[in-house]
């Protein structure tokens, strides 16, 4: 199966994703390359985007990093990146 994650106990690929997770990997992703890619300050997302990201944290897609002045960001794991690397397919 293609683009399935290394996330140990996980077996599972981008298809398997709702179209709401697949969103908000693309939002994290922005213009940049998902290697390079910084993220979303979590109060720049909807009230849905944070539902949707606590259902993603299990997967090992997203995880929440301290920024500077007691800011915290939404980032793509590398696993999420390489995801995006090989592409969303439907």
């Amino acid at each position: 199966m293609p683009n399935q994650t290394n996330v140990p106990g996980m077996n599972f690929s981008l298809d398997d994703l709702m179209p709401s997770q697949r969103r908000l990997l693309a939002k994290l992703c922005g213009t940049d390359a998902p290697a390079t890619a910084i993220g979303c300050e979590i109060s720049e997302l909807s009230d849905a985007e944070v539902i949707t990201a606590q259902t993603m944290f299990p997967l090992g897609l997203i995880e929440v990093v301290d920024g500077w002045r007691g800011t915290h960001w939404l980032m793509l794991t590398v696993v999420a990146q390489r995801m995006m690397i090989e592409g969303l397919t439907e």
